[in-house]
């Protein structure tokens, strides 16, 4: 049997409201959501958040499915490592497309990375191991032409270090010309991304009613690095599409949420 990409992905509360009927080619998971304080990336860091956040969003390198110590490029095309100078140059992705149909630039990947540092959630001390402060990150982020940026870091770590940390959720790429126009009182579109998404993953946000539901809707815009679009990619689940990079560890998710979480 062919698999089809779920058009809607529902994450809702354990409630009577999980037993109702579910709409063709939807699938609910029936969890706790009462944990999440964001879905911004820049400060999602509580179980459900994390769990919801890679469908929305993607980073510019992620660890490899089948071999979690090897990265892998996602946004990123390639990269060129200067141990000595601290630096990578990353070569983005021509054809990457934001869910609002936005082409990545080097200018949503300075913006992400700027936001993230400048706001100092919970989440943020990832970033600061790479030395980056709200003080010092527009310093170290420059673009070179409209598919290339270099990133410099102060800290004593290598490459290898530098692009596992860029692996992480709180190194996701939001859009920037979906989010700057939605920011208020300096707060980098923080308080509007609490409750919609603005990213390149798999899915979207559709609605997102705080300790109730999250409603995600397939992203047409979406293209992995392995060359899944949202079409091809149909009949998966959030779960599925990598947000483990530990294959085992994945697995032990999906069974635990098929004994306890009720997949309907």
């Amino acid at each position: 049997m062919t698999k089809k990409l779920l058009p809607l992905l529902v994450l809702a509360a354990l409630s009577g409201a999980a037993h109702a009927a579910t709409p063709p080619n939807t699938l609910v998971v029936a969890q706790g959501l009462d944990d999440i304080v964001s879905l911004d990336p820049a400060e999602a860091n509580e179980l459900s958040s994390i769990q919801t956040v890679p469908s929305l969003y993607q980073r510019l390198v992620q660890p490899d499915r089948n071999n979690p110590e090897k990265i892998v490029p996602i946004l990123a095309e390639s990269w060129q490592a200067d141990p000595a100078a601290k630096t990578l140059t990353i070569k983005l992705k021509s054809d990457a497309k934001f869910a609002s149909g936005n082409p990545l630039r080097p200018e949503d990947v300075i913006f992400s990375y700027t936001r993230a540092v400048t706001l100092n959630k919970s989440p943020a001390f990832i970033l600061n191991v790479l030395g980056w402060q709200p003080d010092n990150i527009a310093s170290q982020l420059k673009k070179v032409d409209d598919h290339t940026l270099t990133l410099h870091w102060t800290a004593d770590v290598s490459p290898a270090v530098a692009l596992n940390i860029l692996s992480t959720p709180i190194a996701s790429i939001v859009d920037e010309k979906q989010v700057a126009p939605n920011a208020k009182n300096n707060d980098f579109g923080n308080d509007w991304l609490k409750m919609h998404s603005a990213g390149s993953g798999a899915y979207k946000m559709r609605v997102y009613q705080p300790h109730q539901a999250i409603v995600l809707e397939a992203n047409a815009s979406f293209l992995r690095c392995c060359g899944l679009t949202s079409e091809q990619a149909r009949g998966r689940t959030m779960f599925e599409f990598g947000v483990w990079a530990d294959t085992a560890d994945r697995a032990r998710f999906l069974d635990v949420l098929r004994a306890r979480m009720m997949l309907i």
